[in-house]
């Protein structure tokens, strides 16, 4: 990949130079206008592009200032002929321009140019490029392929020389990946090709330029065809389609494609044993060599004929060479039969002893009477032809070989037959002629004496590099005997999932479902079940009503049982199994017949009752066969009955009838879309080894210093049928001597193994990489057995494989932080772009829209994605149910396109409204319209689906949730409402959609869910916005999702501001959310100008930050917020270190926030340019190259002064906001002229003041490059000075040596206190609770203290050790929690419905094994929790109703001690300042909505006052 910016040098951040561009500029020195960078569908030149959506873009600049283009003209011509003129059309729009001429032809090139006009009125130079359209008609091109088919072959004559091609296109598509190969070379640079969609719904096809790949004559093309990412209903298939086209400049075409009459063979074998989409790949290279350049295909397993040959024959792969023995005398003839020919060989003949040792050629065989025999006599060091006639020897024209030819030695030899003329060479000299003409043509074959008596001393003939040749100069034969032979079929055509065959219907993979329902009924088939996948099952449902509702009786051979499923709202239960005859099998016919009347219904197979079973969930519904886990199935005499045995349904198959009339429905039957290509893979950049270890003289362990999504690369010339393995990894062993793969694993493999590729090398030359895999990685090990050459950092290397995508967005600042987050960021998310926006490159491969929606605003800023959002648009469209008898209409699937990792049909709003959030993005971006007039019916269905899941039709609120707020801390500690995220999202995704409705002409469905979106909003504020401050239970996610979509009335605004403030200071900078709320507190608190805050969290290095990560050695971010081996869900398995979710936030956040980049309108016609404000001595600099062109800021603020400097694209409008950074007495200059002084704004020649607002001069400006600077009187810098407690010391009456347990909670007395005053557990089953005696405290003020070890950890998020500092009963009491995952304070009581109230939480992991020196202090109402000197808890103002002060401690299934345990009341030492008052906090700040929002009974309003009278105080 590109990168069309060069990194913004801070030192340079002021000196904005010169733009490049690409494109073919022409002057306009007139209109000042010059066009370039010409796209059709976001590619310059580009060849397949599907013809009804043609969409043209350019780029304008000058170098003057406020540009814009008043007016375009587009002239489309194919040849010499105008197929489109638009004429001048007034407008500004510069991408997305659709095509408005006739119907364009398909495979057909046009070339089309593009004028515009100024503002002025004035016409630039056109400019040209030219596109080709692709293949429409697929009639007569077939799939080819089937079931575990690995290669394809044709051998292909050119009518015409390769220097008359004018043009030659391959269009291909695969079903599973493919490799196009043509005279043995790999065509185009494009690899996994095609990409992941809905198999049965969409194939993608590229077109290639063939023209370098040809040759003269014969052609030979290859397909080599892979697993691929299909889903498990199409496991085992694998399919190519292809037309190839190639026209002369005489006007000439020649066609080849796939089909049944076009000479293509097929095989099951290739040099690629092993290939999966996940585990990874194995290729032995001496398998099938030359398959792809030989020109020749034996459609037998064997070159050689069945005959009476019974001597042996052996391919030695070490030698490379057939060693055939033969035991007594006899004839072994080659396949075919040939006329006039020339024969080549390298041959040796072995000494076994043979008295008379020879071997003959034999050819014009018509039988074993009837032949030539031409005989190579080592004896007499002769050649002797010989004539056979109706089984009678004569010798002909017999010479000498002068020892050319003898025992033990190999020799060329090389037959030539032409008409009557037979002449004979050994080691390229002519030794014999002869003239006859008795046989013209028949077999050729060898003879051998034998061991005349002795099989032993039989003839051994060692043959190598065997060749034949036809007069003209055709390869009908070359074998080089360097492997087993190769094994060629007719290749079949495929005739789909869903197919007649033999009267009988075939079913793989596709359910099958009746037009009509039934609700009693009689069902009988005839079913086979056929052996494909794992499952060997057949299905059968029936009362299928709407949605995920019906039942389904499954016969299960490889269980042998039949079980009785009920399906309700998609939750499977199984209550009724029952044995299945002991002779059924898979292959074996049996009749099945199911009787249902009302709730009975009774199963037969073969006329054996096997079940009877009662059930009322369902009364009716329709019948169908179920195929959705890759089950092959032949179902035939289908006969369904009344209970009176009238005939409702009988069809015996003769023909498949799936018409609107028909009585079957197929929903995903193979028939799918073909489609051009425009988004393609490529190994993007390559690595060296940073380091290599030697742990063994046979292993290598290699670091490439980067994670990244791939494989690794060798070029390697070894011996023949020597090995390598690669295997893949993460991260290294605990020792960091061997590679660890466990976070490549998850539930795809097992813990402890890898990903991995091996090889056998072929003892030539060779460049070894997968073909058919990819997968994440930073580490490898490479294992070599002996033979293989030494490796070293010039023979391997990282290919690095994304989606080819330039970067066309730059990003650096002033902190180290934010620039490796950044960094690690940008790897995150091309490792994730693999034909598709992935949610990790190894484990899943899966495009799960919640991690791709979160992102898609920072990736419109970084890559050029507008291919790759197309591509994955259509996969949202192929994956939402539209007349599905499953699911219900407008059901997104949760990661898109759907495959085997899980069914995922679930509803989670969050994630299903990706649909609508990257499509917003994606439409601001870029303005194409078209994208979004495609999509919008599915979005619509999606929308009305969202509807559906509404609690009631006027209750706007959606429970229907799976994830939550994934990964977040709060969200693991149920503090995140899933009903408010989802219900959020709802609103969200209506006012995105009512955008884009009014966009598409779409006014009533606009009216519609604007309404709606009211509706919601309203419902959100009525039941989740407490006490007009915070929202659901005053989390940074809650809070920051309401002002992110704009919920938040005017009212409460500021509130919900200041409590979203609070949730970070509060935790210490650090992130509570997960991937939804980390999106939404970077773009909230950026909204309301909190750079300050934001500033904070991004440059964080305590856990849980991005920073964090960075800190710890992080080269990609990591799926879990926890380093690898302490994830607190799933385990390490799951564990990804390559997620690219977290990102996005903080990524758009560095370009709209800290840069101040934002595209306030549609396709950045309108710029905002507001940098940060109010955050000290910081400089950053960022460009992105938009559909328009270039726009950056870059900006410094130092003592005394801020420099702006900024860059506008033609047609672009910008509203520039100068921050003040808190200076006073400004002035402000622009290009050296004032235009701010006094405090007074002015206008300059291109730039206009319009008015001071909210710490900003604003200002507006055209097009061009501006530089301005303000200078003024800087702040005064108030230090933050926290509280100090160590002034509080320990007094009175303390517990430090023993402790008194008067109460334990619990079945037993687990603790233990040794003889030191340690206390300890060592039971982590239940929580015992100890409740200390003896501990009398008259003042409020305390400190409760010791060393904290644990000995084991529990394995949740929330085991750790408690220490109640308030008891007032069992089922009522205060705790400060030292979990796993962080430092509580929460209260047990019976007022929640969950039992615990939490008041602050603060992220923090602690391990096993490690002293913890703890500290709790009250002082003055507020509480300090410190972790090994580090305060965690700052000041927390605690409520005013607490329960007494009683003390304990229990564990929550942990084990661990307590040493020098101290409580004891404190007191300020004299001479220090005044004790803090215990003012109550101005908002709510960490309740939950139970509170009321104030953490108190008493009214907020009632509490400071009440507080000076003295009216309350803190029951003891």
């Amino acid at each position: 990949m590109r990168q069309k910016f060069a990194s913004v040098l801070l030192a340079l951040v002021f000196a904005l130079g010169a733009v490049t561009t690409s494109g073919i500029p022409v002057s306009a020195a007139e209109s000042g206008l010059t066009v370039h960078t010409l796209t059709v569908n976001d590619s310059a030149s580009p060849l397949g592009l599907d013809r009804d959506s043609i969409r043209f873009g350019w780029k304008l600049k000058s170098d003057g200032k406020n540009k814009a283009q008043s007016a375009y003209r587009i002239v489309v011509r194919e040849g010499a002929s105008t197929v489109w003129d638009s004429g001048k059309v007034e407008s500004n729009l510069q991408y997305g321009v659709p095509y408005g001429g006739s119907a364009l032809k398909e495979r057909t090139r046009y070339d089309w140019s593009v004028s515009v006009w100024d503002e002025q009125g004035t016409e630039s130079p056109a400019v040209s490029d030219y596109f080709e359209t692709g293949i429409e008609d697929w009639t007569g091109i077939e799939w080819l392929g089937g079931e575990d088919v690995k290669l394809l072959k044709n051998v292909w004559q050119l009518s015409q020389p390769a220097s008359e091609i004018a043009r030659a296109r391959a269009y291909i598509c695969g079903e599973g990946m493919y490799e196009l190969h043509i005279n043995g070379r790999t065509v185009g640079d494009y690899v996994l090709t095609p990409p992941p969609s809905q198999y049965y719904a969409r194939a993608y096809y590229i077109t290639y330029d063939i023209a370098e790949y040809l040759k003269d004559g014969q052609n030979v093309f290859g397909i080599m065809l892979g697993y691929g990412k299909k889903g498990k209903y199409f496991d085992n298939l694998r399919l190519a389609r292809m037309l190839v086209e190639v026209s002369y400049r005489n006007g000439r075409t020649d066609k080849l494609l796939t089909d049944g009459q076009s000479g293509w063979a097929m095989s099951t074998d290739s040099p690629v044993t092993r290939d999966t989409y996940f585990y990874g790949e194995d290729q032995d290279t001496t398998l099938y060599e030359g398959w792809d350049s030989e020109p020749v295909i034996s459609l037998s397993d064997d070159i050689w004929a069945e005959g009476s040959f019974d001597g042996s024959r052996v391919v030695d792969e070490t030698e490379g060479t057939l060693v055939v023995h033969s035991n007594v005398g006899q004839q072994l003839y080659l396949q075919d039969t040939y006329d006039d020919f020339v024969l080549e060989a390298t041959i040796m003949l072995e000494d076994t002893g043979n008295p008379d040792p020879a071997v003959g050629i034999i050819f014009g065989g018509q039988n074993d009477a009837n032949l030539y025999m031409w005989q190579i006599n080592f004896t007499y060091d002769r050649i002797r032809p010989h004539k056979l006639i109706n089984g009678a020897w004569s010798v002909v024209n017999e010479t000498g070989m002068n020892k050319a030819a003898v025992v033990g030695k190999y020799f060329d030899l090389k037959l030539e037959v032409n008409g009557g003329v037979i002449r004979t060479y050994l080691d390229g000299v002519l030794l014999n002629t002869v003239s006859d003409s008795t046989f013209a043509s028949g077999r050729i074959g060898f003879r051998f004496a034998g061991g005349l008596g002795d099989p032993t001393r039989g003839e051994t003939l060692h043959l190598d590099k065997l060749k034949i040749t036809s007069g003209s100069g055709e390869t009908l034969l070359n074998e080089n005997f360097d492997s087993a032979p190769q094994s060629w079929t007719e290749a079949a055509v495929f005739g789909g999932n869903v197919y007649v065959e033999d009267g009988a219907l075939n079913l793989l993979g596709s359910n099958a479902f009746t037009r009509a329902s039934y609700s009693d009924f009689t069902l009988e088939a005839d079913v086979t079940v056929l052996n494909s996948g794992v499952e060997k099952t057949f299905g059968l449902y029936f009362r299928k009503g709407e949605g995920n509702n019906a039942y389904m009786w499954q016969v299960n051979l490889s269980l042998m049982t039949l079980r009785a499923h009920v399906l309700q709202e998609g939750v499977w239960d199984v209550p009724e199994t029952q044995a299945l005859p002991s002779d059924m099998a898979v292959g074996k016919p049996f009749r099945f017949k199911l009787e249902a009347r009302g709730s009975r219904f009774r199963t037969w197979i073969d006329d054996v009752l096997i079940s009877d079973f009662t059930d009322d969930t369902f009364a009716g519904g329709r019948i169908g066969f179920r195929l959705e886990a890759g089950e092959y199935n032949r179902i035939d005499n289908v006969r369904i009955t009344d209970a009176d045995g009238g005939v409702l349904l009988e069809d015996d198959f003769s023909t498949l009838d799936d018409s609107a009339s028909g009585s079957w429905i197929f929903p995903t039957r193979f028939a799918p879309e073909m489609m051009g290509q425009n988004s393609f893979t490529v190994v993007n950049e390559v690595y060296r080894p940073q380091t290599i270890q030697r742990p063994s003289a046979k292993k290598y362990v290699i670091d490439f210093g980067q994670n990244m999504s791939g494989w690794v690369r060798l070029k390697v010339r070894g011996e023949r049928g020597a090995t390598v393995k690669i295997s893949y990894a993460e991260h290294l062993s605990a020792d960091g001597t061997d590679i660890n793969g466990d976070t490549l694993s998850g539930h795809i493999i097992e813990s402890g193994s890898y990903v991995y590729n091996t090889y056998v090398l072929n003892g030539e030359e060779q460049v070894l990489q997968p073909k058919f895999n990819y997968t994440g990685f930073r580490y490898v090990s490479i294992e070599v057995s002996d033979g293989v050459p030494e490796l070293t950092e010039d023979n391997i290397e990282a290919c690095y494989v994304t989606e080819k995508m330039d970067v066309i967005g730059d990003f650096q600042c002033s902190d180290e932080i934010i620039n490796g987050v950044m960094k690690i960021y940008m790897e995150s998310q091309k490792s994730n772009d693999v034909g598709l926006f992935l949610a990790s490159p190894h484990r899943e491969k899966d495009g799960w829209l919640g991690d791709a929606h979160v992102v898609s605003k920072a990736v419109n800023y970084i890559f050029d994605s507008a291919r790759l959002y197309e591509k994955f648009f259509l996969d949202m469209d192929d994956n939402t149910y539209e007349g599905d008898l499953t699911y219900p209409d407008g059901l997104i699937r949760v990661f898109v396109p759907h495959v085997p990792t899980g069914d995922h049909s679930l509803a989670d709003p969050p994630w299903q409204s990706g649909r609508f959030i990257i499509m917003w993005d994606y439409y601001q971006t870029t303005g194409d319209l078209s994208i979004v007039q495609r999509s919008y019916h599915k979005m619509k269905l999606t929308m009305e689906y969202f509807q559906s899941l509404q609690l009631s039709e006027t209750n706007y609120r959606i429970d229907a949730n799976a994830f939550g707020d994934w990964l977040g801390f709060d969200n693991r500690n149920g503090m995140v409402s899933k009903e408010f995220l989802s219900t959020a999202y709802y609103y969200h995704s209506a006012v995105l959609f009512a955008r884009m409705a009014a966009l598409c002409g779409e006014d009533a469905d606009a009216r519609t869910y604007e309404r709606l979106a009211e509706n919601i909003k309203s419902a959100i504020n009525r039941d989740w916005l407490k006490g007009n401050s915070y929202y659901d239970k005053n989390t940074q996610s809650s809070n920051s999702i309401a002002l992110a979509f704009g919920l938040v009335p005017d009212a409460a605004r500021e509130n919900v501001i200041q409590n979203l403030v609070r949730n970070v200071e509060e935790c210490g900078y650090v992130l509570k959310t997960g991937v939804l709320g980390l999106k939404t507190i970077f773009t909230s608190l950026n909204e309301v100008g909190r750079s300050d805050i934001l500033l904070k969290l991004a440059c964080q290095t305590k856990y849980p930050s991005l920073g964090y990560m960075y800190e710890n050695g992080a080269t990609t971010l990591w799926e879990y917020w926890e380093p690898y081996g302490y994830a607190m869900q799933f385990g390490p398995n799951y564990q990804s270190l390559n997620h690219n979710m977290y990102g996005g936030g903080y990524a758009a956040w560095c370009y709209e926030g800290l840069a101040g980049i934002v595209n306030e309108g549609i396709a950045y016609d309108k710029v905002r340019i507001q940098p940060a404000n109010n955050i000290g001595t910081f400089s950053a600099a960022a460009s992105t190259d938009t559909v328009r062109g270039v726009v950056s800021s870059s900006w410094q603020n130092r003592a005394g002064s801020y420099s702006l400097s900024v860059e506008i694209p033609v047609g672009a409008q910008a509203t520039v906001c100068i921050p003040d950074q808190g200076r006073t007495n400004v002035t402000i200059r622009e290009s050296g002229a004032a235009i701010y002084a006094d405090g007074r704004g002015s206008d300059s020649q291109n730039v206009s003041f319009v008015e001071y607002r909210d710490g900003y001069f604003v200002y507006t400006c055209g097009s061009g490059v501006y530089s301005f600077e303000l200078t003024g009187t800087d702040p005064a810098v108030q230090p933050e000075t926290p509280f100090d407690t160590s002034a509080y010391k320990a007094k009175g009456n303390s517990f430090d040596e023993s402790v008194s347990i008067t109460e334990v909670t619990g079945r037993v007395n687990p603790w233990k206190i040794d003889g030191d005053g340690t206390l300890s557990i060592d039971r982590t089953d239940i929580e015992y609770m100890a409740k200390f005696g003896g501990i009398y405290l008259r003042g409020d003020d305390f400190v409760y203290s010791g060393t904290l070890n644990f000995s084991q950890l529990g394995v949740d998020f929330w085991d750790g050790a408690r220490f109640v500092i308030g008891y007032d009963r069992p089922t009522e009491f205060e705790v400060i929690d030292f979990q796993k995952g962080g430092v509580f304070y929460s209260r047990r009581t019976e007022s929640e419905s969950t039992g615990w109230h939490h008041f602050i939480s603060v992220p923090y992991l602690l391990k096993n094994d490690t002293d913890y020196n703890f500290e709790i202090k009250v002082i003055s109402g507020r509480l300090y929790v410190s972790l090994n000197g580090e305060r965690l808890i700052d000041g927390y103002l605690m409520e005013q109703d607490r329960p007494e002060k009683a003390f304990g401690v229990f564990n929550s299934k942990s084990a661990f001690s307590v040493k020098e345990l101290t409580i004891s009341e404190i007191a300020k030492e004299s001479g220090t300042d005044p004790d803090p008052e215990p003012q109550p906090d101005p908002k709510p700040s960490g309740c939950f909505a139970s509170c009321g929002g104030c953490g108190n009974k008493a009214s907020l309003l009632l509490l400071p006052m009440l507080a000076v009278l003295g009216l309350i105080r803190r029951r003891r």
